[in-house]
């Protein structure tokens, strides 16, 4: 179990001007009731933060898992079997570090999870789930 704190800290202190990219709670309560209708938290489990740009597409990450809705899947992926962040966008020289919009998340089982980042902010992203991973 990861520390809400901690996270939310890590976040507060490196992140710049965001849109899409909130702590929980600064969500609005619609986008809240509306992300909370769809998913299943343990007793024990708490949102942290999230990134909603639309219906289709969204990643909240709690305490304890990450959960990602893309389309009509919804996924949950426990943050203990994360064990590598990458930039595989700038790394393969696909776009520059300005224009970087996903990082990729390994899982231990070798799955990768694509995850949509908003414009200028996934170095405080990256660095938010190396911790995680460290951990």
């Amino acid at each position: 179990m990861k520390k809400k704190s901690i996270i939310e800290a890590k976040f507060l202190r490196n992140r710049r001007e965001a849109k899409y990219t909130l702590l929980w709670s600064e969500m609005a309560s619609i986008e809240q009731e509306e992300v909370l209708s769809l998913i299943k938290l343990q007793p024990d489990e708490s949102v942290i933060l999230g990134y909603k740009e639309g219906k289709s597409y969204w990643w909240i990450l709690t305490n304890l898992k990450l959960i990602l809705k893309n389309g009509k899947s919804l996924d949950y992926f426990d943050l203990d079997n994360i064990e590598k962040v990458e930039v595989n966008q700038v790394f393969e020289n696909e776009t520059s570090k300005k224009e970087v919009s996903r990082l990729e998340l390994k899982t231990k089982n070798e799955e990768v999870v694509e995850l949509k980042v908003e414009l200028g902010l996934w170095t405080t992203l990256y660095d938010l789930f190396l911790f995680i991973v460290k951990k």
